[in-house]
């Protein structure tokens, strides 16, 4: 049995009609988003926009003096000057390398497709009729399916083709990404050559800023960004506008993570845990064995026990000795990072110490003080009472005399 030819006459002429003139409102008829660029080169323009746009604002929250941003920053810029070993025109010159190699990558490997109203829209929800109608009567008999499909058929359609499989084609796509640069992330560091080669690079930036986000070596760069984009876009057979979507939302979600800020306002903080508190401990010593997760979820650190939570990091970084917990160093960076951090909290704990020192010895002197003052009272009043009683035997002996 032909189920398309028996959707269209399960459908009135109104809901024909409905499938053919509605739209939802993220919809355009244009064949191209911008009318001088074809959409499969906005889809490669647009993660390179988003990332400088992106960028440009943190940079500016970077350099201002506002005052009320102090509570949210996760370092302050001396500790970014002091502590990272790359300069700012070595992270510029890296990104713009591999957003060239990204664009260069993509040309190749995107295709001319339609877009808007040159894609045959009726025709396709027709097509996702026939799997609508085997489910429904799978699931809910033939009666019931058929009068569902009856009354509410189009909407039902429409539903599932412009909203619900977009959706879980971008969760799905996020999904991919996520998992490629799980694990081809955490394989860097498991391994010694790869990290001193070639991971390291990132991590040359101890303290993470908003442009920062994508310095990398070039390697890893097309690996681990480019390739991992493509496998997603395929795997999951994105359009060219959603690819725009999925591709704009990994790159501004990059940036996020890498932004130094905790802004409790910020959309894409507030809905994944994934966020720039996650991953700034990732790029400090005490919790570069954890939060591997990036850009989205962090569902692979929470399956593989690798999440360290920002209240923990916190604890473990205060304690005096922080590092008891940690494995030992693979690598000379490491290891000197991991001498700095505890000359660093030995150097805090002997300023304690002497602090307290000084209020003890301040303390001390006016306990001494107090004494010497008490003391010169009472041999006061002493030589007063020894002067009173040596005058009263010369008194009698003058007395007797006369």
């Amino acid at each position: 049995m032909d189920h398309t030819q028996t959707f269209r006459s399960l459908l009135s002429p109104a809901q024909l009609q409905y499938l053919s003139t509605t739209t939802p409102v993220y919809y355009t008829p244009r064949p191209s988003l911008v009318p001088w660029l074809p959409d499969y080169y906005f889809a490669l323009a647009a993660p390179v926009i988003v990332y400088w746009v992106a960028s440009l604002f943190f940079h500016v929250l970077d350099t201002s003096d506002w005052k009320w941003l102090d509570k949210y920053r996760l370092h302050d810029s001396a500790e970014m000057k002091a502590r990272n070993l790359a300069t700012r025109m070595q992270v510029i010159r890296a990104v713009l390398f591999q957003h060239f190699v990204q664009t260069v990558a993509g040309i190749w490997w995107m295709e001319v497709s339609v877009a808007g109203a040159d894609v045959d829209h009726v025709g396709a929800m027709e097509h996702l009729a026939r799997t609508l109608m085997f489910v429904a009567r799978w699931t809910l008999g033939e009666k019931t399916s058929g009068r569902m499909l009856e009354t509410n058929g189009a909407e039902i359609l429409y539903w599932l083709y412009w909203w619900a499989i977009p959706a879980t084609k971008l969760l799905l796509g996020m999904f991919i990404i996520d998992t490629w640069q799980y694990f081809l992330h955490r394989g860097m560091h498991s391994h010694p050559y790869l990290y001193k080669k070639i991971h390291s690079v990132h991590h040359r930036l101890y303290v993470p800023y908003a442009f920062g986000a994508l310095y990398n070596h070039p390697l890893e760069g097309f690996l681990l960004d480019s390739v991992g984009a493509g496998f997603a876009e395929a795997i999951v057979g994105l359009a060219v506008r959603e690819t725009v979507i999925l591709f704009s939302l990994s790159t501004l979600k990059t940036v996020d993570d890498h932004c130094g800020y905790n802004l409790p306002w910020d959309p894409l903080q507030i809905i994944f845990g994934n966020n720039a508190d996650y991953h700034d401990i990732h790029h400090q010593s005490v919790g570069i064995k954890s939060n591997y997760s990036q850009p989205f979820f962090i569902h692979w650190d929470v399956l593989l026990v690798l999440r360290l939570e920002y209240h923990t990091f916190l604890t473990t970084i205060s304690s005096p000795f922080p590092f008891a917990m940690q494995s030992q160093p693979t690598n000379a960076t490491q290891a000197k990072d991991r001498h700095y951090m505890q000359l660093s909290h030995s150097l805090t704990r002997l300023s304690q110490s002497i602090g307290r020192t000084a209020e003890l010895c301040e303390s001390l002197k006016l306990n001494l003080d107090a004494m010497r003052t008490l003391a010169a009272t009472h041999a006061a009043q002493f030589m007063t009472v020894a002067a009173g009683l040596s005058a009263d035997p010369e008194q009698e002996g003058m007395d007797s005399a006369e």
